[in-house]
């Protein structure tokens, strides 16, 4: 159970069947053996957690207003930001807002932010390296519901990258990934952009490549729906797009997987979130295909590429990062 699970579980007795949990993060979700009215996340493993469709994705708001909110709080500031204000969008005057998370996580930043809307935010529990806040809606005039800001930052090829708070790549371009594109050779196929974020580098491929058949995918819901706006913006091919935890939801071989793979899981380091990635490439790949990776020069993935394909080049290695690369064989 993830850990602000058991915060919750202490306070079940309090808890509304009239209830929606909000920004639900992997390994957490609804306490068990209790009803509730609604409940989102962002993150795949959560959504096809339960295939019965109990779990909307993305930022998908009840119709009608609630008694009781649980806001999984983010470590994004600006992500933070709209689903409080989407929070009290949707709840009913006098209705709780329950705001949990990790301690590093950002949680603790709680009482200042909502001090600055004129509301209280009361610490009501603490365990696991978790807090629990409370804040009560007194006021009759209910939130707006916010709009979603949408960043769009320039390439210098002339594209156009659109993106949403908390997904990766949010207000700029990486590095990282701007190196990995600077050293791709010419692909053709079915190409998999895997982590795919704000559409950098599918947008980049397509632009390249108009006939390539791309995918792309992504454990957040909000990032695909960052690069489906990235690349209509762009007037660009459509790509398929995968809300997949891993390759969890990917049936499908490629000629060409592409990615900057990420090294964080929630608030936590895991360097084996990647390490897994890298070895169940090769069964994702077609006979001949590739895997080519962006990585921070201080990750030692050559021998995990080792272990998995017999083999790892270096194509390029500058700014931090190193280019990987290898062939299925």
């Amino acid at each position: 159970m993830h850990a602000t699970n058991h915060l919750l579980d202490r306070h079940r007795d309090q808890i509304s069947d009239n209830i929606w949990y909000l920004a639900i993060p992997k390994g957490a979700g609804p306490l068990p053996n209790l009803p509730f009215k609604f409940a989102s996340s962002d993150n795949a493993a959560v959504v096809h957690q339960h295939p019965d469709g109990t779990i909307q994705a993305g930022l998908t708001a009840p119709e009608e207003a609630v008694e009781h909110i649980i806001l999984f709080f983010p470590k994004s500031k600006s992500e933070a930001d709209i689903l409080s204000r989407l929070a009290l969008s949707k709840l009913t005057p006098g209705g709780k807002l329950w705001l949990t998370g990790e301690n590093k996580g950002g949680i603790k930043t709680v009482p200042k932010y909502f001090s600055a809307m004129g509301l209280t935010a009361r610490k009501i529990d603490a365990a696991r390296h978790c807090s629990l806040f409370e804040v009560i809606n007194d006021t009759t005039t209910p939130e707006t519901a916010p709009d979603i800001p949408v960043s769009r930052v320039q390439t210098a090829g002339g594209l156009t990258i659109c993106s949403f708070p908390g997904v990766f790549g949010h207000t700029k371009l990486d590095q990282g990934s701007l190196l990995l594109l600077e050293n791709l050779p010419r692909l053709s196929g079915k190409v998999l952009d895997f982590g795919c974020g704000s559409g950098l580098i599918s947008a980049t491929l397509l632009q390249r490549h108009p006939n390539i058949n791309m995918h792309a995918s992504d454990i957040s819901y909000n990032a695909l729906q960052a690069t489906a706006l990235t690349l209509k913006t762009n007037d660009l091919p459509s790509a398929t797009l995968w809300h997949s935890d891993g390759f969890n939801q990917l049936d499908q071989r490629f000629n060409h997987i592409v990615s900057n793979p990420p090294f964080h899981e929630g608030t936590k380091t895991e360097y084996s979130v990647t390490e897994t990635f890298i070895r169940q490439a090769k069964t994702r790949l077609a006979s001949g295909g590739s895997l080519t990776i962006v990585a921070n020069g201080f990750l030692k993935y050559e021998p995990v590429f080792e272990q998995a394909f017999g083999h790892c080049n270096t194509l390029a290695q500058a700014k931090g990062f190193k280019i990987l690369q290898a062939f299925n064989r």
